[in-house]
């Protein structure tokens, strides 16, 4: 069964700059890195060509290892690019020797001291991290250096299919660091693992900070789903898989292949390293950032055509390739209870990081409780009308740049009566919320600059704050939205448009369970729409699952 990501289902709203510029610098440097191995094989060539030509049929004859046989070139590369390779030229003259081919040891020994005299180094030497020692600068440039072409292909299409939303959930800037946290924690993990395991071969790729990033993705937005292309038999297609089964499915097979051995030279325990270390990170340091993340998640609709006939044909392949994936995934659980019981050193390797894990989130939680405290009495004192308490509990908060805190007090100063009415003061807190992604803040501000409260009109404003909201759920925002299209304000009209956020503004309004919002918005969709069947059919559906959910 083949699965390749291709996106995920989420607004991008600007350019993964970042993301765009990590990819670069991986294929520029792999560029660099197959330059200078052609060297290296061209080098290679020419010695044993050289021998081939000076000592007759002996001298080209390979080098044979139990069933392999290793060409000239193929042994001087070989032991070229490993970390010791005097170490390693004399392991294969003794294992000669010791055979009895000791004409066969002393040629090796002159190919490789004529190869060695004028070979250049190695780039990807001087990228790697050898895993037998602590080397934090290797650690972080092999995160960006790779074995081949499709390596480091297939590394940036899955870097790219996660990493971008979690830049734009972090900013470019939290968002490099992470990269380079990443790294070096990885790299940290892998070099006492490499000891433990008597495993000293260096590593490369982008591969571990892909599954820090897809941990991040899975905390940041868990239901999210990313775009697949798959390939199951006769069935092929595209599907959409929520973010945790798709986390539990990759590193799932890691654990499988780490613990049976049978996934050659890849190293799975930075794989494993980074998943942990990408949910330690987002648990421990970003939960703040969580709560909007969720409004990031795609739920696009056509509203102006019927369901296409690939769209069908499509729907019908996804079932044989759930079946496969079903399957395959009860295959793999039985297989990790078996190696799991099997290999002691994974408990260990997953009890670190949980441990970990809920250490940050039992410190995070410890740290956050009495914010809440505060911002609750805040917030029941704005209930009672008593502004001067909830301006004493909430005005340190707001200081603080607390988002919830900002919100609550520039709507006590916008609703508060007699002097405590302060509309200039509410716009500075609700732009503060706002442009901290508080979606209810969004859609207060684009009030105040459709009605002119506080600062003069300004539709086109109101509009821009109204479509950030409303992409983050709020219903009015959607609703208002709507309206500013379908009349032109601010905004060119658009009927189109207009009949979008009206759709999604009853959405919105049934998921509250607001039946006669949903309602009244409803009765207007049905009276522009006449010209769009798959509107109708959408408001009919619509209508049909509120009348439904109403009995």
């Amino acid at each position: 069964m083949l699965l390749f990501p291709f996106r995920a289902q989420i607004k991008l709203h600007q350019w993964p700059v970042m993301t765009i510029a990590v990819a670069a610098v991986c294929l520029l440097i792999y560029a660099a890195q197959s330059q200078s191995d052609r060297r290296i094989e061209a080098h290679a060539q020419r010695v044993c060509a050289e021998f081939a030509a000076a000592g007759g049929e002996d001298a080209a004859r390979g080098y044979r290892f139990g069933r392999w046989t290793i060409t000239c070139e193929q042994m001087l590369l070989h032991m070229h690019y490993d970390p010791r390779p005097a170490q390693h030229l004399e392991w294969h003259l003794d294992n000669l020797t010791r055979r009895g081919e000791a004409a066969a040891a002393e040629r090796l020994r002159a190919q490789y001291r004529a190869f060695a005299e004028r070979a250049p180094a190695p780039l990807t030497a001087r990228l790697w991290h050898d895993r037998a020692r602590f080397d934090p600068v290797g650690m972080i440039t092999s995160s960006f250096a790779h074995g081949s072409w499709g390596h480091v292909f297939f590394n940036l299409i899955f870097f790219f299919a996660f990493a971008a939303a979690v830049e734009l959930i972090l900013g470019p800037v939290l968002f490099l660091g992470m990269i380079v946290a990443l790294s070096l924690g990885i790299g940290v993990f892998d070099h006492v693992i490499s000891h433990w395991q008597g495993d000293p071969i260096p590593s490369l790729g982008l591969s571990g900070v892909v599954m820090g990033m897809l941990a991040l993705f899975v905390y940041f937005l868990p239901r999210a789903k990313i775009r697949f292309f798959f390939w199951f038999m006769l069935s092929f297609g595209a599907i959409g898989i929520p973010a945790w089964l798709v986390a539990l499915w990759y590193v799932g097979w890691d654990l499988f292949y780490e613990l049976s051995r049978l996934g050659g030279t890849t190293n799975f325990v930075a794989h494993l390293a980074g998943a942990a270390l990408g949910l330690a990170l987002g648990i421990g340091l970003f939960r703040e950032k969580r709560h909007w993340a969720r409004e990031l998640v795609e739920e696009q609709v056509d509203l102006t055509q019927d369901e296409s006939w690939l769209r069908r044909l499509n729907g019908l392949m996804v079932g044989p390739a759930v079946a496969g994936f079903a399957f395959l995934a009860g295959v793999l659980l039985i297989l990790l209870v078996i190696a799991f019981i099997q290999s002691f050193w994974l408990q260990l390797l997953l009890v670190a990081p949980a441990v970990a894990a809920g250490y940050y989130l039992h410190r995070s939680r410890r740290r956050d409780r009495p914010t809440r405290d505060v911002y609750r009495l805040g917030v029941e004192a704005l209930a009672r009308h008593d502004y001067g308490e909830a301006i004493k509990h909430l005005a340190p908060l707001a200081q603080a740049n607390d988002t919830r805190a900002l919100f609550a007090l520039g709507r006590l100063y916008a609703t508060a009566s007699g002097a405590q009415r302060n509309e200039p003061e509410a716009l500075r807190l609700y732009t503060r919320a706002a442009e901290r992604d508080h979606a209810e803040a969004q859609y207060a501000l684009g009030t105040f600059y459709a009605d002119g409260r506080g600062v003069a009109a300004n539709p086109l404003k109101a509009a821009e704050w109204y479509e950030k909201a409303a992409t983050r759920g709020i219903a009015e925002a959607a609703n208002s939205l709507g309206r500013l299209y379908e009349n032109g304000i601010g905004v060119s009209a658009d009927r189109e448009k207009a009949i979008e956020w009206y759709y999604r503004a009853a959405v919105a309004f049934k998921k509250t369970g607001r039946r006669e919002d949903a309602e009244a918005v409803i009765r207007h969709l049905d009276s522009l729409a006449r010209q769009y069947p798959a509107v109708l059919g959408l408001v009919t559906r619509l209508r049909q699952t509120l009348a439904t959910a109403g009995k």
